[in-house]
């Protein structure tokens, strides 16, 4: 009977990038010795990490653990999170979304018909620089 190797490679990491779904990218930091001067380096190396509940977020600390191939570049695993990093995050299309529709209302409040060219244009999505003006003009 083959027996086993209880002895798997695990690392400590931190998630660089949690965009796949079931797959993290872990930044591993290592320390070496220079073989002829004997500077301390660091050296990084990134594994694709199995991550089946999708639990683990960008800046967390993980311990990885070496398994069979998942895929053609899975094979880690994540064993458990260590450390939760709490990433502040806001999507810039919610930022302009909340400006177009406080310009608007500001434009309906205030009981002015014309807005300028350039807030009317970014509006209207046309921001390739071709500006039309009332008597017709493009500049």
């Amino acid at each position: 009977m083959i027996s086993k190797n209880k002895n798997k490679k695990s690392r400590i990491g931190t998630v660089v990038s949690d965009k796949s779904n079931k797959t993290i990218v872990v930044d591993v930091v290592r320390t070496m010795s220079h073989p002829i001067y004997k500077k301390v380096l660091k050296r990084t190396k990134k594994y694709q990490v199995h991550d089946p509940e999708n639990t683990a977020t960008i800046g967390d600390i993980v311990r990885i653990e070496e398994t069979r191939p998942i895929s053609k570049l899975k094979r880690w695993i994540l064993v458990d999170i260590i450390t939760d990093r709490d990433v502040a995050g806001i999507a810039a299309t919610e930022i302009d979304v909340n400006l177009i529709t406080e310009i608007e209302q500001s434009v309906k409040n205030s009981g002015e018909d014309k807005i300028d060219v350039k807030t009317q244009a970014s509006i209207d999505g046309n921001l390739d620089g071709k500006i039309e003006h009332e008597d017709g003009d493009n500049k």
